[in-house]
């Protein structure tokens, strides 16, 4: 028995070190697009003191350049809604939650004391200053939330303009090589493989599989992105790591770090470790972009602030946000739609040929998920991680489809 066997699935420090001066780096359409969610001064930097350092071993597959273009004008748009929309919500509401809080009910004092035959009654004059000034501190206010204002309108101006003259897509035609096209026949032929390996979950892409939200080839995006690098690293003999932020599909390319609320990539699954070994002799890894950043000032001496990495880092951790406060409100609108049934019902207990009726709008497994998950429809209701190993998928998709199932009920 040899103890070095294990080391293609282990990462050290002088395997990383020797892993930077060597690999390809391969990026995924989803960490192409994050850069997108940092302003473009930002961005600037990383072209310049990240990618320009290693220029020539920069390469995408054609499928994830496909992707990204397919995706790039709506994630240009994304920064005004997800981030400036909010924000002027805010400023906005400044003003009027001044003049509520503040002049109405400086006014009311007013009227309550204004009158001198009767209590209360106070000296008007001090009352009368109190309201002037506080008008002239709401003009004042007026004034600097309408400066606040314009500057949001300019910086979603030139987020807008970044449709025309984009700065992402120029880098990338710049530092980076693209891989060939490949045939639909080719295409047929990986998703033949796909049937296979997402059924007993072999890596990568099954998670798009399990999720019911794909249809045809898209299945199989990932599948396709795996094959092309595949082929490119046979004809290139160096290591390969690859940078990839969708990372929250039941771990269907990577485990993350167990530390919470961490979203780093700890290590590619072992099945693509052992393929890419066996097919082309060499190793390979993952990161993240905020990871990819963070060693590239270790390894390449860049300079990248620690703001930027977090900053990409709070994008991906977003997500994970989400989920939770939509794990609320479909908790929420299950039980308006449980409390609908009971209206319906006959009796004082929940009509459970009612609920199987109703069930029947929803596909077999989300109606098993509910009755699985619900402790109206069961006794003993198991929670997400017990579902998802009764079916064999991801707690990830599981929610999806609650989510989902819970969505269908409410509009019917």
């Amino acid at each position: 028995m040899d103890l070095n066997n294990i080391n293609y699935y282990k990462m050290s420090d002088h395997k990383e070190e020797t892993l930077w001066k060597n690999s390809i780096f391969v990026f995924d359409s989803s960490a192409l697009l994050d850069f997108y969610f940092l302003p473009k001064s930002k961005r600037s930097e990383i072209f310049t003191d990240v990618l320009e350092k290693i220029k020539n071993r920069l390469w995408i597959p054609s499928q994830v350049e496909y992707e990204y273009l397919k995706n790039r004008e709506s994630v240009i748009s994304k920064p005004i809604s997800e981030k400036y929309e909010p924000l002027k919500n805010i400023v906005k509401s400044i003003i009027n939650n001044y003049e509520k809080e503040i002049i109405n009910k400086i006014i009311a004092i007013q009227n309550a004391t204004k009158n001198g035959d009767k209590h209360p009654h106070l000296n008007q004059e001090n009352i009368d200053d109190f309201i002037t000034k506080s008008n002239e501190f709401k003009n004042n206010i007026n004034l600097s939330s309408n400066l606040i204002l314009k500057d949001i309108q300019e910086a979603e101006k030139n987020i807008e303009e970044c449709k025309a003259d984009d700065d992402v897509f120029n880098a990338i035609n710049t530092y980076f090589n693209v891989g060939d096209e490949i045939s639909f026949e080719e295409i047929i032929k990986i998703v033949e493989e796909g049937k296979l390996r997402y059924e007993f979950k072999i890596p990568p892409g099954y998670g798009d599989f399990d999720s019911g939200q794909k249809i045809g080839t898209q299945i199989f995006a990932d599948l396709i992105i795996w094959k092309q690098i595949l082929t490119f690293s046979k004809e290139e003999k160096r290591p390969i790591i690859f940078i990839l932020n969708d990372i929250k599909k039941g771990n269907d390319w990577c485990y993350l770090d167990d530390k919470p609320h961490d979203d780093r990539i700890k290590a590619p699954r072992e099945e693509l470790i052992k393929e890419i070994k066996d097919y082309s002799g060499i190793d390979f890894w993952m990161y993240n972009l905020p990871q990819f950043l963070y060693y590239a000032n270790k390894y390449l001496k860049s300079q990248i602030e620690e703001d930027v990495i977090k900053n990409l880092t709070t994008n991906i951790q977003k997500n994970i946000e989400e989920e939770e406060e939509e794990e609320e409100e479909i908790d929420e609108n299950l039980m308006i739609f449980i409390n609908d049934l009971n209206r319906k019902s006959t009796t004082k207990k929940i009509d459970l040929q009612l609920v199987e009726d109703t069930l029947q709008k929803l596909t077999p497994r989300e109606a098993d998920i509910l009755r699985l998950n619900s402790p109206h429809f069961t006794g003993y209701p198991m929670d997400i991680q017990e579902i998802a190993e009764t079916f064999d998928i991801s707690e990830y998709f599981i929610r999806k489809m609650r989510r989902t199932a819970v969505q269908k009920l409410l509009k019917n």
